[in-house]
């Protein structure tokens, strides 16, 4: 039956049962909904009362997923149940974007409507999220307003039947008629195992899951969006990477060229903290994107040293480079006297490195020719790592 997908989300506590919310069927026994919903529940049940089935009326639940939410406001208001069993109904279509404003739908299990709930029209108020929600008003100006009840349910293309969403919280004043929704794009953040789900054209399903649990337990040692700046040097402004498949994810959706994933896998398995992590990515590259693509060449990268002899004693500025362009603004700072000099190079490098991490750059001293006798290839570039390991070039300042 045509949304048999929405679930009712019960509480059982002896012969008393009360319901917590709404949720969606994302697969055969995956049930989405809000951490509000069911953080403190115990006995949790859902219904399938669009189904028409009495044996899927009281099916036994547990919570899988937890999103970070804690109280009212907070960001993260995001929940997986796990059914105990497998369900013979279609589940919901999961969709990333939003191609309109108007025509979506919700449906809700408010006290007075009993167990099969009721729906709610509702429209985008804007495309672009208010922090990490979108907000939605009511379609219809005298009918039911979003309400306790709805939060957990999906928000949905009511011509489809696709879900762009959840209700996550609603105006208390109902005549304001508002809620927010919290996005399946939003959501994948939070729970990485959705993308598993999705249709997302940069791969395959199977390729795109396989690469999911390769990578869902590695580190990396380096900034990831500083990563994506390095591979893709013409970029800029990315946002924060929190995990590595979230900068997989990013490059796939967000750079552009057909060999954006051979370019920057090989790169990023570097940066991986164990060894079997980075094995385990390289065959995968070498299976789904061929033996080449392991070997991709690195970018050109440079850090460069600039001491100027002023008053005070010496200007100091410590940039990485990325085919001879600056990644970002450089570590500065003046150095009151020569015996400091290397200490205070030591700190730069530290807070550069990383905008380089992977690779393997040129070190250049550009100096005062009170300091072209120094030993620099002595100085550490980091831990046990003296730069007379590196590529090292030394120029004169003044040549300039």
């Amino acid at each position: 039956m045509k949304g048999a997908w929405r679930v009712r989300i019960d509480e059982v506590q002896g012969d008393v049962r009360r319901t917590l919310g709404a949720g969606s069927l994302i697969s055969e026994n995956l049930v989405l909904t809000c951490a509000h919903v069911v953080h403190k529940s115990k006995e949790i049940r859902v219904a399938f009362p669009q189904a028409e089935r009495k044996d899927l009326l009281d099916v036994p639940a547990a919570v899988y997923m937890l999103g970070p939410w804690k109280s009212p406001g907070d960001e993260g208001d995001v929940a997986v149940l796990k059914l105990e069993m497998e369900v013979d109904v279609p589940p919901a279509r999961l969709l990333c974007r939003l191609e309109k404003m108007e025509g979506y739908a919700a449906h809700g299990f408010p006290r007075a409507h009993g167990i099969y709930g009721t729906g709610i029209g509702l429209d985008l108020t804007s495309k672009l999220p208010h922090g990490e929600w979108h907000i939605l008003h009511t379609a219809i100006l005298h009918g039911e307003s979003p309400s306790r009840g709805f939060s957990g349910a999906a928000v949905y293309d009511n011509a489809t039947g696709d879900v762009i969403g959840i209700i996550t919280d609603y105006e208390i004043d109902l005549k304001k008629r508002t809620c927010r929704m919290l996005s399946i794009d939003r959501i994948r953040r939070y729970w990485e195992e959705l993308d598993d789900l999705l249709y997302l054209p940069w791969l395959s399903q199977k390729e795109r899951r396989e690469l999911r649990k390769i990578v869902s337990s590695a580190l990396s040692n380096t900034d990831l969006s500083q990563l994506v700046s390095q591979v893709f040097p013409s970029t800029s402004g990315h946002r924060d990477l929190c995990t590595v498949w979230d900068a997989i994810r990013y490059v796939g959706e967000e750079m552009h060229g057909e060999d954006r994933l051979a370019r920057f896998l090989p790169m990023l398995a570097k940066t991986f903290t164990t060894e079997d992590a980075q094995r385990s990515l390289r065959k995968w590259i070498r299976d789904h994107l061929g033996a080449d693509a392991v070997h991709v060449a690195e970018p050109k990268t440079a850090v460069v040293v600039r001491l100027d002899a002023v008053r005070e004693g010496y200007d100091l500025e410590v940039s990485a480079l990325i085919d001879n362009e600056p990644i970002s603004q450089p570590w500065r700072t003046t150095v009151p006297s020569k015996d400091q000099v290397r200490a205070q190079v030591e700190v730069g490098f530290k807070a550069i490195k990383h905008q380089v991490a992977g690779t393997s750059p040129q070190i250049e001293f550009v100096l005062p020719l009170s300091l072209l006798n120094e030993p620099v290839e002595e100085w550490e570039y980091g831990r046990d790592i003296p730069v007379i390991t590196k590529r090292a070039v030394l120029r004169y300042v003044d040549r300039l």
